[in-house]
């Protein structure tokens, strides 16, 4: 059985293009990502974008919902709870934006916020930890291989 504890950090420098919809090797390890809007303030209406739809089983869910649920408490209650809670967050600045890391479950939460209005208010980018490591640090299966002389 995995924690349910929720881990917030700032990310690295490195993790950056983990924030966005792009290209490499990090997206072996997307599931997917949320689009997140608070309407006139108090609303809350998200869409999910689906990118390795057999990484979305039970657990993967579970853990979405428990995140979610949990921060729906406080940073994403509305979007004047989240600009305060982004004051008190370890934050990252993303071309106009302020992101963080949240760690659950064996799974990378990177959420890139702008809470203004005409905007989505964030987008949350989701992984499978493990994955994602071996692709930012470069490795794959195929590493595992070694290749003798002929």
């Amino acid at each position: 059985m995995h924690s349910k504890r929720i881990m917030i950090t700032k990310p690295e420098q490195n993790e950056h293009k983990l924030f966005y919809s792009s290209d490499g090797e990090h997206k072996k390890a997307l599931i997917g990502h949320l689009r997140i809007d608070f309407g006139s303030g108090d609303e809350f209406w998200h869409s999910w974008w689906g990118e390795h739809e057999e990484m979305n089983d039970d657990e993967f869910s579970d853990t979405l919902d428990h995140i979610f649920r949990t921060m729906r408490k406080h940073i994403f209650r509305d979007r004047e709870s989240m600009k305060v809670y982004l004051k008190n967050l370890p934050t990252e600045q993303l071309d106009g934006s302020q992101g963080f890391k949240a760690e659950c479950n064996g799974y990378d939460f990177y959420l890139r916020c702008n809470p203004n209005p005409g905007n989505y208010d964030c987008y949350c980018y989701c992984y499978e930890k493990e994955l994602l490591e071996q692709a930012m640090s470069g490795q794959d299966e195929s590493d595992d291989i070694e290749m003798g002389g002929m």
